[in-house]
């Protein structure tokens, strides 16, 4: 009650009551975005792990979570995913280095990407992403694919040219069958 504050300890109370009132304000802010960042993160196709410096679990989305096979309530990743190209790839992030793999996880292939996260100069954690690159990779075999049935395709006819000038080359052909050659 303010009838019962002291007058001269009016303008602490009164500072106090001004910084509950900003407090209360940023915590509404930070709890707003903390809500953006994980309507985004859940809407997403793509995998993504946010690690601390001993790779910790502290937020992830479905994709991440159904793709490698954890529950909601996974803590370790190391303990929790038994694929070693992923563990090796964040035991580099979290040294301090980026890392990229290929992984094939429920019948597709995966981009896997982690980078360090910097805090003064250290790592103190690692960003994790899964992204489906199936259809590239499907698109690229085919480019292969092609490339080769082209090249293939192509020496047989450049052989036998070949093998046409080169007996035209010797003298070999006679004159009256230059033209036809």
């Amino acid at each position: 009650d303010e009838s019962v504050v002291y007058p001269e300890l009016r303008p602490l109370v009164t500072r106090l009551r001004e910084q509950n009132r900003t407090i209360r304000q940023q915590l509404t802010e930070l709890s707003r975005r903390q809500q953006e960042f994980a309507a985004i993160t859940e809407q997403m196709r793509e995998g993504f792990l946010l690690l601390d410096h001993s790779g910790g679990i502290l937020s992830s989305n479905r994709s991440a979570r159904t793709l490698l096979g954890l529950s909601a309530d996974t803590t370790d990743l190391r303990a929790a995913c038994s694929l070693p190209e992923l563990t090796r790839a964040v035991d580099t992030a979290l040294s301090g280095a980026h890392a990229e793999t290929t992984l094939h996880l429920a019948g597709s292939t995966w981009q896997l990407t982690v980078n360090p996260v910097l805090t003064h100069g250290q790592t103190s954690g690692a960003v994790l992403i899964l992204m489906d690159v199936t259809e590239r990779e499907e698109r690229e075999a085919l480019r292969r694919e092609f490339s080769a049935n082209v090249s293939h395709e192509l020496k047989t006819p450049l052989t036998s040219i070949s093998g046409f000038a080169e007996l035209m080359q010797a003298g070999l052909v006679p004159p009256e069958k230059m033209q036809e050659f």
